[in-house]
């Protein structure tokens, strides 16, 4: 005997109930926030204290990118979770959609149930590398969080007044970027960072546009920690920020000069005010510089000893 499968329609009121419990989730959430309303001041303060409670937090809420030849600079994803966090009468969340052949999607949303502010943004992500290749599942995960994360930061941001974030992401990298004193201690725990990825130091002198690491200022650390923190975040590749140094070997038996490197101007000595002088080796020279055969020598008829004898 045939056991048939029971099948459950869901009709229209069916659809109306899940509405209404729905709506009486927002309303109940929206009660509650009129009955405690939020103090901005109060708020802020509690996101700028969580910010600069330490310097590695601080430095973990600002990110540097470089797009078209010009730097972007802005608040980061752990940023938006400490204004978050703080502000109150707030709920957020992100989820990744889908992935297609060469990109994938993710969506966020963040509602301010005081404010009845409710706003929702999506972000794609780049699944293939720079051969068109299409990345490994494990990477396609990695991306799919960042991406969810990015969109997340997003509809934070867009939710919560701008003074705010602005005010905590200022007073972070401010910590973040510390004193004189500590500066080479720091530069050397950002280079270790940097070497896991890897990323040379030649590499990091040819972004900063420095000649070596004792021109590397507190501003050019505190782009070093931001380049870190989008590479950690997604936001940018190490391929696309730190191209590899491409080392041209120069044509000798062309006779172009070579013009040197920056890092190979440096190690030149101190004092050293005299050009080393190039002489060139036999093989060096070539039919150019073959030496003349000694001509003849042609006797003088006026000098003694010369020519015919004079009587």
């Amino acid at each position: 005997m045939n056991e048939e499968a029971a099948v459950t329609v869901v009709g229209k009121n069916d659809i109306s109930d899940l509405e209404r419990i729905e709506r009486a989730q927002i309303d109940s959430l929206v009660s509650t926030a009129k009955a405690y309303p939020r103090d901005p001041k109060i708020c802020r303060d509690k996101a700028i204290a969580i910010a600069t409670m330490d310097q590695e937090t601080a430095q973990e809420c600002f990110y540097v990118l470089r797009r078209g030849g010009k730097e972007i600079e802005g608040p980061s994803i752990r940023c938006a979770e400490i204004v978050a966090s703080t502000w109150q009468n707030i709920r957020a969340g992100s989820r990744v959609l889908e992935a297609d052949d060469k990109t994938i999607s993710a969506q966020a949303f963040c509602h301010d149930t005081e404010n009845n502010v409710f706003m929702v943004k999506e972000t794609k992500r780049r699944i293939t590398n720079k051969d068109g290749v299409r990345y490994n599942d494990d990477m396609i995960v990695m991306t799919g969080n960042a991406a969810a994360a990015v969109a997340l930061r997003n509809a934070v941001f867009g939710t919560i007044p701008k003074a705010v974030v602005r005010a905590v992401y200022l007073e972070a990298k401010k910590v973040a970027m510390g004193d004189a004193k500590t500066l080479k201690q720091r530069l050397q725990k950002c280079l270790a960072a940097f070497a896991a990825i890897p990323v040379s130091e030649e590499q990091i002198l040819v972004y900063l546009a420095r000649r070596n690491m004792e021109e590397i200022t507190p501003d050019d650390l505190a782009r070093l920690i931001g380049v870190f923190n989008a590479l950690k975040e997604g936001e940018s590749s190490v391929d696309d920020t730190f191209p590899p140094i491409k080392e041209e070997v120069p044509d000798v038996s062309a006779g172009v000069p070579v013009e040197k490197t920056h890092a190979q101007k440096d190690t030149k000595k101190k004092g050293s005010g005299k050009k080393p002088k190039f002489e060139p080796t036999p093989e060096d020279k070539g039919d150019a510089f073959e030496e003349p055969e000694p001509e003849e020598e042609v006797p003088n008829p006026f000098v003694l000893g010369q020519g015919e004898e004079v009587e």
